[in-house]
């Protein structure tokens, strides 16, 4: 997880080391967020998630998070 700003800067590492996959979490705020980083990855053939947070998809996750991915899962109906 870092700012915005820096987030393009992860991602041209992330071509660079060969990485596929990259999780943009938003946290509060913007979080990882950044419109050309995404771009970039999807130009490098790097899949991108952006904007969830990794802990509603994971079993056994704490109340809130379930809560987030139920909420989603209705929202996405």
């Amino acid at each position: 997880m870092t700012a915005p700003v820096v987030t393009g800067k992860v991602v041209r590492e992330c071509a660079a080391a060969g990485i596929k996959h990259v999780w943009m979490h938003r946290g509060g705020g913007r979080g990882w967020l950044n419109g050309e980083a995404i771009e970039f990855c999807r130009s490098q053939g790097i899949r991108v998630i952006p904007g969830e947070c990794p802990m509603m998809f994971l079993p056994g996750a704490g109340w809130m998070h379930r809560f987030h991915r139920f909420v989603k899962r209705i929202a996405a109906s």
